[in-house]
C-alpha cells in the first residue's frame, strides 16, 4: 500500500502506511528491505522532511 502511495505522489499517506507498520511491529519493519526502498523514495522526492519521515529514516536506517 505504501509502494501505491509512493507511484501516485501521496507521500504523506505513504508515510503513515509505514508508520501505522512501524507502531504494530518495529523490530519486523526494520528488517524489511522494501520498506527502505520505500521510504528512500519518499526521502528523494520530498523537499521537507517532516519529524514523523525523519523517526522513520532512523528506525529503518535509511540514510537521509
Amino acid at each position: 500500500m505504501a509502494k501505491a502511495h509512493v507511484l501516485v505522489r501521496q507521500y504523506g499517506e505513504a508515510v503513515d502506511t509505514l508508520t501505522d507498520i512501524h507502531e504494530i511491529a518495529p523490530e519486523w519493519l526494520a528488517t524489511q528491505r522494501y520498506a527502505q526502498d520505500i521510504l528512500g523514495d519518499v526521502v528523494e522526492q520530498r523537499r521537507t522532511l517532516t519529524p514523523q519521515i525523519r523517526h522513520l529514516a532512523d528506525a529503518l536506517s535509511v540514510p537521509l
